[in-house]
């Protein structure tokens, strides 16, 4: 726990949550011990080695390690071998997906090679599809039903059964003609949001979005669309905050955490994920009405589907409510866990629960829910990153000057990326993605808005639509 933490928390609370860290670590000692995994990460990186010490730290061990992105040098000194999946490329997240439902058998005889007898457990990146890979058990995975649920093609019907609101859309083909009619009945004056489909694999942070505002802009999205996708969500462009809820289904009840706000700026027209923080504070009636929304989502998912698991559901806080846009049945990153709770081995909890390994009365999900919110509402933390640009290496201090103030930022510049370590002072409730913006424009990143200062000039991007 860090020690801010710590020491705004009351005593009773601390030891809970010291005595819920013990009961999954002992869980996790049971079910993981004398076990041996091949772990398969999208990328050699922080995460990546954090989730390596949960399975050391339990008594398991990480027999050998498969990377999507092709790896350094240095990480040839590691006690286990690490490979990339394919030597000569850098894989996406869709690529990887690909590779691991079809490895080729060059990899597969490295592997027999390593566990002849195929005891190992394989820990792959969330929302990889199981039962098994390479003829040996996936360790957590989202029931197949459950996981096509993250086409937001699909899950429209979903949120209309449950009555969580969200904006007015069309599924449509992807065709120019089709795209444009269904812009012409959505598009409330903003453009409208298209959405793929899953027909090439799931397409998380933004990647599967486009924005169009003009018949011209929308002949574009057609031609990203062909090939690609079978059907396109168009829905209405509304105006909020972006933000997501994660939850946590268990054998008997449901956790809902507090939203998170998700960093989307817009540069000409793309929508682009920068992260997201969790130093946002919404009103407590939308804090409520989002955390709602999520629990009748999550108790859904349990009944329709048996899930277990982390699940998270995302959408915009606008002025007239909540209004939800997509939901996904994975481990989606942004809680603030490592900061808050850095003992709390989540991940791999979270993929024995999937499992089934976690006993029906082992651990309290209102518990979970009352420790875990407390936490990380004490120690809120950001996870955005930009891309390098020019920047030099190493932390400095950035002044931004936003709506006639000022606000020192504190940067770590790596080799490939600028990670936002501190805002102070914080605007009020919390939101950064101003703030974002103004600094990926003072990188010379390009000028990135948000959907706050999108609305501070909506008459500039109004469409032809309404006339």
């Amino acid at each position: 726990m860090c020690c801010e933490t710590i020491a705004a928390l009351n005593g009773q609370l601390v030891s809970a949550a010291r005595i819920l860290e013990d009961e999954i670590w002992s869980l996790l000692s049971r079910t993981l011990g004398g076990r041996c995994f091949l772990l398969v990460v999208r990328a050699w990186d922080v995460r990546a080695r954090a989730l390596a010490a949960e399975i050391a730290a339990a008594g398991g061990t990480v027999g050998a390690v498969i990377s999507g992105q092709r790896t350094r040098s240095a990480d040839s000194s590691l006690p286990y071998p690490i490979r990339a999946a394919d030597p000569h490329n850098d894989l996406s997240k869709s690529d990887l997906d690909h590779w691991l439902n079809a490895p080729p058998a060059e990899f597969l005889d490295w592997l027999e090679a390593l566990d002849p007898r195929r005891t190992w457990l394989i820990v792959a990146p969330p929302g990889t599809q199981g039962p098994t890979i390479a003829r040996r058990e996936l360790m957590g995975f989202a029931p197949a039903e459950a996981a096509r649920l993250e086409d937001k093609t699909k899950i429209e019907p979903v949120f209309a059964a449950l009555s969580i609101a969200s904006a007015p859309n069309e599924i449509v083909l992807p065709t120019h003609a089709h795209l444009l009619a269904a812009m012409k009945r959505v598009d409330a004056g903003l453009g409208v949001v298209v959405s793929r489909d899953s027909t090439l694999g799931h397409m998380g942070d933004s990647m599967g979005l486009r924005w169009a505002r003009s018949a011209e802009e929308m002949a574009e999205v057609a031609r990203w669309l062909n090939g690609q996708s079978l059907r396109a969500r168009v829905s209405t462009f509304r105006l909020g905050v972006p933000c997501s809820v994660l939850g946590m289904v268990f054998n008997h009840d449901i956790a809902i955490f507090d939203p998170i706000e998700i960093v989307t700026l817009v540069n000409d027209g793309r929508l682009t994920f920068f992260g997201s923080s969790t130093h946002w504070s919404p009103a407590p009636p939308v804090r409520e009405e989002i955390r709602h929304a999520a629990r009748t989502m999550g108790a859904h998912l349990a009944a329709r589907y048996n899930y277990r698991g982390i699940f998270c559901l995302d959408g915009l806080a606008t002025t007239d409510g909540f209004i939800a846009t997509e939901m996904n049945p994975r481990h989606a990153s942004g809680l603030g866990v490592r900061k808050a709770m850095p003992r709390l081995p989540l991940d791999m909890f979270n993929r024995i629960l999937q499992a089934g390994y976690v006993p029906a009365d082992a651990v309290d999900a209102a518990t979970v829910e009352r420790i875990l919110r407390a936490f990380i509402g004490t120690c809120p933390s950001f996870s955005v990153r930009l891309p390098r640009g020019v920047a030099p290496e190493g932390q400095r201090e950035v002044i931004l000057r936003l709506g006639g103030s000022e606000f020192r930022t504190r940067v770590a510049v790596e080799r490939d990326a600028v990670h936002l370590l501190e805002i102070d002072p914080l605007p009020e409730g919390g939101c950064v993605a101003p703030l974002v913006g103004a600094l990926a424009q003072n990188l010379g990143l390009g000028d990135y808005r948000s959907y706050e200062q999108l609305a501070d000039s909506t008459r500039d991007l109004k469409s032809g639509f309404l006339d």
